[in-house]
């Protein structure tokens, strides 16, 4: 991933959003995870659908996923469990995330 992938992210709300070899940084939550190669430049990625997040992702790991846009409010890192140390601030900070049902992430 280039130095400043979440730029390649930034849309509107409902806009549809195509990864591939896009890397994983850290699984904090069963609800989703962080993609990014460092600290202070990552994108959150809320699985949606029934189920766990399965596969088990590793950090590390490449993917490919459709998804798409989505803003979000105050609290949502607190309602997904995500904590300070596992990004919490920078996910509030951001306003946006990606959304991607689970069965649409792909290693590779």
């Amino acid at each position: 991933m280039p130095p400043h992938e979440a730029a390649r992210f930034q849309g509107r709300e409902g806009d549809a959003v195509r990864a591939r070899g896009v890397v994983v940084h850290s699984v904090p939550a069963d609800e989703g995870f962080w993609l990014g190669p460092k600290e202070g430049n990552l994108i959150w990625v809320s699985l949606t659908g029934s189920g766990e997040s399965e596969p088990r992702l590793k950090p590390g790991e490449k993917l490919s996923f459709t998804g798409e846009m989505a803003t979000h409010g105050p609290g949502f890192a607190r309602r997904l469990g995500v904590t300070k140390a596992e990004g919490a601030l920078q996910l509030s900070h951001l306003r946006w995330h990606l959304e991607v049902p689970r069965d649409q992430v792909r290693r590779g």
